[in-house]
């Protein structure tokens, strides 16, 4: 009678109430008494093996909500994570832009020193040879010093 319903609401109200009366009792003496009886043994052991522990539930059920309490801890945590990995990354992209716009601005500092120590470079050529080319290569220099020196206020200028 308690295995034939399908409400497990129901099967374990109805093995209360036996539980109550005594049946489990009487169910040991009648299976010791009467052990030469299939039929009877054969239900008697389908009642004992759908009794339902109704405290094993409980505690399966109390498992379960620790368990998505848990589950929801640890989806927070690593949404945060997350969130902070992004903004890591995103401090790194703003960084690597700044070091490139300082290596530009270093090469084209190098280009105008370069540029600056071959005139240098050609105006002691010239100062050997003769003087009246010594002359024309100091407005040069003048030149390319006036140049670099407009680079370099742009330079300072931009990174302030």
């Amino acid at each position: 009678m308690v295995h034939s319903s399908s409400d497990m609401n129901q099967r374990v109200a109805l093995q209360y109430e036996f539980t109550i009366f005594g049946l489990d009792r009487h169910l040991e003496q009648l299976s010791s008494e009467y052990s030469e009886s299939e039929f009877l043994l054969n239900h008697i052991n389908l009642y004992w093996n759908n009794c339902i522990d109704v405290d094993l539930l409980h505690d399966k059920s109390i498992k379960c909500d620790e368990l998505e309490g848990d589950i929801q801890a640890l989806q927070a945590n690593n949404s945060r994570q997350k969130e902070e990995f992004q903004q890591l990354q995103a401090d790194c992209y703003v960084q690597i832009a700044q070091l490139n716009a300082q290596l530009k601005k270093l090469i084209s500092q190098q280009a105008a020193a370069q540029q600056a120590a071959s005139v240098a470079t050609a105006t002691a050529v010239v100062t050997q040879s003769s003087p009246a080319a010594l002359a024309s290569t100091n407005n040069i220099a003048t030149s390319t010093n006036n140049v670099s020196g407009a680079l370099s206020k742009q330079t300072l200028a931009g990174e302030q």
